[in-house]
């Protein structure tokens, strides 16, 4: 049994555009396998990561926070903000102690 549950990171496309979802640890190493086996542009659906749904994340580094950056940096060149979905408070506390929480509107019902 691993110390910790594996984590994963999965995209779908949303109503308003595509929503990566967050599961588990997302550490350096859920973000390798995601940038590894990531889909390409256009296999998921078209446009930018508008969401990010954190609900069912228990425990985010370094690493999976510059994920949500980078993921959600194309809506936000574009004029957008992109929504932060159902945060723990472990995971809310991680992005607010590094400044990066305010890239987001952070919805939390």
């Amino acid at each position: 049994m691993p110390p910790h549950p594996p984590g994963a990171v999965r995209l779908e496309a949303g109503a308003d555009g595509l929503v990566l979802h967050l599961h588990g640890e997302v550490d350096a190493a859920t973000v390798a396998r995601w940038e590894r086996d990531r889909p390409a542009d256009g296999d998921v659906g078209q446009g930018a990561v508008v969401a990010v749904d954190a609900s069912a994340a228990g425990f985010l580094n370094s690493a999976g926070v510059a994920l949500l950056v980078r993921e959600t940096e194309p809506h936000r060149r574009a004029g957008g903000r992109p929504e932060l979905r159902r945060p723990s408070r472990g995971v809310l506390q991680v992005l607010r102690l590094t400044g990066v929480v305010g890239l987001f509107d952070v919805v939390t019902d």
